[in-house]
This record gives structure tokens, C-alpha cells and sequence, in this order.
């Protein structure tokens, strides 16, 4: 395996972590505006 090899399966491995992450967040955030929206229009 070259050094470039390894460099670009960090890199992967750091994207798709990255992608987790915000897709988590975003689910987050989108499970709790429901819950502000409901809060506010009561």
C-alpha cells in the first residue's frame, strides 16, 4: 500500500464520519423543530 493509498482511506473514513455526524444533527434538529413549532403556536 503507497503512502497516497492510506492518506485517501483516511480521508474516506473521516468524510463518511463527517456525513454520520450531520446527518445525525440534522435528524436532530428536524425531530425538535416540530417541538418548537408546537410550542410557539399554542
Amino acid at each position: 500500500m503507497s503512502c497516497e493509498e492510506g492518506a485517501g482511506k483516511k480521508v474516506l473514513k473521516f468524510v463518511t464520519r463527517l456525513q454520520k455526524n450531520i446527518s445525525s444533527v440534522f435528524r436532530f434538529y428536524l425531530i425538535n423543530k416540530d417541538q418548537y413549532f408546537k410550542f410557539f403556536l399554542n
